[in-house]
């Protein structure tokens, strides 16, 4: 089977972020098969947004380990995850911060994204432009990166 071939994302269908990550601090912890990643965001909502509708953050082949919305653990009730997102049903209307650990297998990792296992060097590999992807920290292109910004790796 064939692919889907990527579609191409359109100006005119460009819409403002419904919300603004403000800060972001990512903690790995590296492992072969196994890397946890601590992400904590500072969010906002768009003010320059009416209706704010849910939070999706994307992220590929992640397990979820814990969710907290102000220092309080989400439910799942209150969640859902795809093998793409990860989607907050509601949020508040104020600045709210969000820790998510998600568990990463780089080894497993044949796209070349995001925290891989290079075969040329025993240590997982952060690629600049995937690492945010791969915690779910909720940046993209189109909303671009935060303000604030750390990233910490351990092996």
């Amino acid at each position: 089977m064939k692919p889907e071939a990527p579609r191409p994302i359109l100006l005119k269908d460009y819409r403002p972020p419904a919300y603004l990550i403000e800060t972001v601090h990512l903690d790995f912890n590296l492992h072969p098969t196994a890397t946890r990643v601590r992400s904590k965001l500072k969010i906002r909502p768009n003010p320059q947004v009416t209706a704010h509708g849910p939070l999706v953050l994307d992220g590929e082949v992640l397990v979820l380990d814990s969710i907290k919305l102000d220092g309080r653990a989400l439910t799942p009730a209150q969640y859902t995850t795809s093998d793409t997102a990860l989607t907050l049903v509601e949020t508040p209307e104020k600045p709210f911060t969000l820790e998510v650990v998600t568990i990463i297998d780089p080894e497993a990792n044949k796209a070349l994204q995001g925290l891989y296992h290079s075969m040329w060097n025993d240590k997982a590999q952060p690629v600049a432009a995937g690492a945010a992807h791969a915690a779910r920290a909720g940046i993209s292109p189109i909303n671009g990166m935060a303000p604030e910004e750390f990233a910490r790796f351990e092996a």
